[in-house]
């Protein structure tokens, strides 16, 4: 956190060896994350308690370059999310 509730996350680089499972290649492949907020005792401040998972699914466009798509969802029923992902980006493969 940023001291302004803006919370930068270091982007994600994925490239074809991201695609292998089991030493073989896959076409798609999902990367889950859990993104928590690390309670502390600061006076004052109130620590969020929801959990919040992100995936993102890398896909192999067949012609040298991947593609990816990104989903949230939380532990509890909530209608907007609190944080902001910085961009992340796939790269081509060797």
């Amino acid at each position: 956190n940023d001291g302004e509730g803006s919370v930068v996350f270091t982007a994600l680089t994925y490239d074809q060896d991201d695609l292998k499972v089991d030493g073989e290649y896959v076409e798609s492949r999902e990367f889950t994350y859990t993104l928590t907020e690390v309670q502390g005792d600061a006076k004052g401040y109130t620590y969020a308690s929801r959990t919040y998972g992100i995936t993102v699914t890398v896909t192999d466009n067949g012609d040298g370059t991947l593609s990816s798509t990104l989903a949230y969802y939380a532990d509890e029923a909530c209608t907007e999310l609190l944080y902001e992902l910085a961009p992340f980006s796939t790269v081509r493969g060797n």
